[in-house]
């Protein structure tokens, strides 16, 4: 990392520690995906229930989002997402122990409802952690857990079915976050000024400049009470919403079908293969985001870093369609991830660039409430599709539209002047 002088331990220390935690969170969450081609024997399931499987996730993600946040602002994020790794690590667990597939939906449900409470009381602590100029940045490392968890947890997952059952992988993976309790403890928490491994002074000094922000984006806002109703009379938070909900439909589209659409090209191949390719675009993925961190801050408005790699991943997940040529699709499916991902931590700097910390804090909380259900929609459309048509073809076009009209959106909504860098003005944090 290329760590801020403003109190550069922060980079060093709460960026690794949130890193590990969401990617473990991942690696529950998207471990299905390279199960379900191996479980279907034993289960019975269609492709419709396929896509059930990974959407029922997204209806549990939806329970938890807000109230995470309204928690957290009062608790403290710590001792949230403390509760909430335990309880998602219990349900990923419980995964192992089904015996048919209406198990398995509510086990995945479960999951989703304590995993969906932890991305939005991330996205608050570290706006309470960086400022504005750092912000997009230390949300872009922090996700660079999502491509990184692709890239460890696919072969890692492929190989545990190599030796061993399903079941014992799901409840092994389930233990795994357990583990990093203890650092999230004795590391995390709520503010600066409260981390003794901050340097009085540096702790100081950025908590001074965060207040500081905060205090002339409230001064200069139109925004009135921080209430989720307040939040859901905006215009301006509905087309981000929007735009969240088919981005996360497209991507998670993408994320589910993945390993299947490479077991079909490349049907003799082993787990631990299907793993290993599976991989190769969160590669892409992860060091597109790492350049982002870099320059993101100091490089082009913020709309052209969310619009520029959305509009590609659609034109590619389109143009992967047309081929049948596995290294092709292959080159292919490296443009959507990394435009899948490129830019999904500037977007979730967006509403704290925009408004309040109060109401952005909600803001961020309805844009993953409503793009949870863009996750549940995008893989049950590519399995019904996939019954309907025999085919992922038609199911991978609609996921591609997706993508375009999501990146139409943010061109619309986002203004041309937002920027990561410091402005004289937050005449942008006034709301529609």
């Amino acid at each position: 990392m290329d760590p801020s002088p403003l109190a550069s331990r922060r980079w060093g220390y709460l960026i690794p520690v949130v890193m590990v935690m969401y990617l473990l969170a991942y690696l529950d969450r998207g471990n299905v995906a390279l199960i379900l081609p191996f479980i279907g024997d034993d289960l019975h399931l269609s492709s419709s229930a396929k896509g059930m499987i990974s959407g029922s996730f997204f209806i549990g993600y939806l329970v938890l989002q807000v109230p995470s946040v309204l928690m957290a602002r009062r608790w403290g994020a710590r001792p949230v997402v403390a509760v909430l790794l335990v309880a998602w690590s219990l349900a990923a667990i419980a995964c192992g122990f089904v015996q048919n597939q209406e198990q398995l939906y509510a086990a995945r449900f479960a999951l989703g409802v304590f995993e969906g409470g932890v991305l939005p009381v991330i996205v608050l602590l570290l706006s309470r952690w960086f400022i504005d100029s750092e912000r997009s940045r230390a949300n872009t490392l922090f996700l660079t857990c999502i491509p990184l968890s692709a890239v460890l947890a696919s072969p890692f997952t492929g190989w545990l079915l190599t030796i061993t059952h399903w079941r014992t992988v799901f409840i092994i993976e389930g233990v795994i976050p357990l583990l990093w309790l203890i650092p999230w403890l004795l590391i995390v928490r709520e503010r600066p000024v409260e981390a003794r491994w901050l340097p009085i002074g540096e702790s100081t000094q950025v908590q001074s400049k965060i207040d500081e922000e905060q205090r002339e984006r409230a001064s200069k806002s139109m925004v009135g009470n921080s209430s989720y109703r307040e939040v859901l009379r905006s215009r301006t938070v509905w087309q981000l919403i929007a735009a969240y909900f088919l981005w996360f439909g497209g991507a998670y589209g993408v994320v589910l079908w993945l390993p299947t659409v490479i077991k079909n090209a490349l049907p003799s191949s082993s787990a631990l293969h299907i793993g290993l390719l599976s991989a190769v675009p969160y590669v892409a993925a992860l060091a597109g985001m790492l350049i982002a961190s870099r320059y993101t801050h100091s490089r082009g408005s913020v709309r052209l870093w969310i619009v520029a790699p959305l509009a590609a991943a659609g034109l590619a997940t389109i143009a992967g369609q047309a081929t049948s040529n596995v290294v092709i699709q292959l080159g292919l499916l490296c443009v959507v991830a990394t435009g899948s991902y490129l830019s999904l931590g500037t977007y979730l700097a967006v509403p704290s660039l925009m408004f309040p910390d109060s109401f952005a804090g909600i803001t961020v909380a309805a844009m993953t409430t409503f793009g949870s259900i863009g996750g549940f929609a995008g893989p049950f459309a590519v399995g019904w599709l996939s019954d309907v048509s025999g085919s992922t073809v038609v199911g991978f076009l609609v996921l591609g539209g997706s993508f375009v009209v999501a990146a139409v959106i943010a061109a619309v909504t986002i203004p041309r002047g937002l920027s990561t860098n410091p402005t004289p003005s937050r005449e942008l944090g006034r709301v529609s």
